[in-house]
């Protein structure tokens, strides 16, 4: 059995292709469309590339399912997930399978700890076992464990663009934007079109006050979803409220309930916090898996001493304020 999802994802909503969602799974772009994305998802299960495999179904279940029916697929996807766990106990990728629908489908920070301690055991040579665990324990603010995760991963696989993402992302949280750089911009160098990387170097430009940087890399980011989130911040400030708002309107109007999180970012830049803070607990509700960056996420900085958003936080498990860890 597929360790995530394979065996619901022939249930799950068809949808014509989107070519606005480009993303990368393993390398190859992942197809658009349901039926494709699916087949796609199943060769990499065949294949025994069971992390890259749940890695594209946890995608498949955010592009094709929404609201009440994606927590459906992401409780099957658990169990599938758990009973490939039971079947091959050794095997890392099933452990990190299930710490990453835990994490990122059912929201539960503490109760993917032991599944991405455990790939961590097992799969300490292999690249991207370690990069996911790093990844879960920078949002998690273990950034000492995170570091040695994702240090030994650069070091086997050097030449793995999501590797160095991470590890940029990871700097990026723990707030040392001149650290994050670099390997942010190793992950361009060998992979110009990887995504979530030139949405974070604007992201540290717009922190360190320079917006035209912020919106030049905003607009060459090629995830429709974070570029819309950028330039909806950027051009709100460099523009005024109509430049800003017409990029916010796109966001809900083409990611809706699927995007929570991103507004809640936006209207906190735009200094709107009440609507910030209702847009979070939107987030919550849905089971919108962008919380799981907002332990550290600068951008939710202007609402973080709230208690919302503190209340927000409790319920998600995160226990310490990221300005003081």
């Amino acid at each position: 059995r597929p360790p995530v999802a394979v065996a619901t994802a022939a249930t799950a909503p068809k949808v014509e292709a989107d070519p606005n969602k480009p993303t990368q799974v393993g390398g190859p772009d992942v197809p658009a469309d349901a039926k494709e994305h699916y087949a796609f998802a199943k060769r990499l299960f065949d294949d025994k590339k069971f992390a890259e495999s749940a890695e594209g179904f946890d995608l498949f279940l955010t592009r094709h399912a929404s609201g009440s029916e994606l927590k459906t697929l992401y409780a099957r996807s658990i169990e599938a997930a758990r009973e490939a766990v039971r079947l091959a106990p050794d095997l890392a990728e099933g452990h990190s399978a299930l710490g990453f629908v835990l994490f990122n489908g059912r929201l539960d920070i503490g109760g993917a700890a032991a599944p991405y301690r455990k790939s961590f055991e097992l799969g300490f040579g292999n690249a991207d076992i370690l990069s996911a665990f790093a990844g879960y324990a920078g949002r998690t603010g273990d950034f000492d464990e995170a570091r040695k995760a994702v240090q030994r991963a650069q070091r086997l696989d050097p030449l793995n663009a999501n590797v160095f993402r991470i590890a940029g992302v990871l700097e990026y949280g723990a707030r040392d934007f001149a650290a994050a750089a670099g390997p942010l911009r190793t992950a361009l160098s060998l992979k110009p079109d990887v995504n979530g990387v030139q949405v974070v170097l604007g992201d540290i430009a717009l922190i360190n006050g320079d917006m035209a940087a912020a919106r030049a890399a905003y607009a060459r980011e090629p995830g429709k979803l974070s570029r819309l989130r950028g330039l909806a911040i950027a051009d709100q400030k460099m523009s005024g409220g109509a430049a800003g708002k017409k990029h916010m309107d796109a966001l809900v109007r083409e990611f809706g309930s699927n995007a929570f999180y991103q507004q809640a970012q936006v209207r906190a830049q735009w200094g709107e916090s009440d609507a910030a803070l209702t847009a979070l607990e939107s987030a919550l509700s849905a089971g919108d898996s962008g919380l799981v960056q907002s332990r550290n996420d600068p951008l939710l900085d202007p609402i973080r001493d709230q208690p919302r958003f503190a209340a927000v936080q409790q319920k998600l498990g995160f226990t310490k304020n990221a300005r003081s860890a």
